[in-house]
């Protein structure tokens, strides 16, 4: 876990997208693009920029620097279990779902938002205010599944 974050961007130098307008450009413009809490292409550019207008921001997908807060922690299918965790009503049980857990104390106090997008750009989950640490497992495994269905579906095609 980071705090005091600055972004950078890694999609074009992994074949992706070089900013959200060419993601939705490209025929991606969909509802729930970032997931329910960003259901929208405008509420997505005022989340991640600021503003509903794309210009050429990229899309800022990694951690350029920040200060370390804390550590996570991976998470099994046998971890999945024992925290009451299962994500078979999503249809996502398979090598590629990644979970991790870490302290709630590392949170900031108030509102946040937790999201994950891909190195590409090609895909990305937004979640407000998340309630629960296990919940945040959830997330990440959500998050994650997308990551790992697009990694799978990209070597397939190869």
């Amino acid at each position: 876990m980071y705090g005091n974050v600055k972004t950078d961007s890694v999609t074009t130098s992994n074949h992706g997208y070089a900013n959200l307008a060419g993601y939705y450009g490209a025929g991606y413009e969909k509802p729930n693009t970032m997931g329910t809490d960003f259901s929208t292409k405008t509420a997505t550019y005022n989340y991640l920029y600021g503003t509903p207008t794309p210009g050429i921001i990229p899309i800022l997908n990694i951690i350029k620097t920040g200060t370390f807060l804390g550590s996570i922690t991976s998470l099994n299918s046998a971890d999945l279990a024992n925290e009451g965790l299962d994500f078979g009503h999503f249809s996502a049980n398979d090598t590629y779902t990644f979970c991790f857990k870490f302290d709630r104390s590392l949170l900031p106090k108030g509102g946040f938002v937790s999201h994950v997008f891909e190195e590409c750009g090609n895909d990305g989950i937004a979640v407000k205010d998340v309630p629960e640490p296990s919940a945040i497992a959830g997330i990440a495994a959500v998050g994650l599944i997308i990551v790992g269905a697009k990694m799978r579906r990209r070597q397939e095609a190869k």
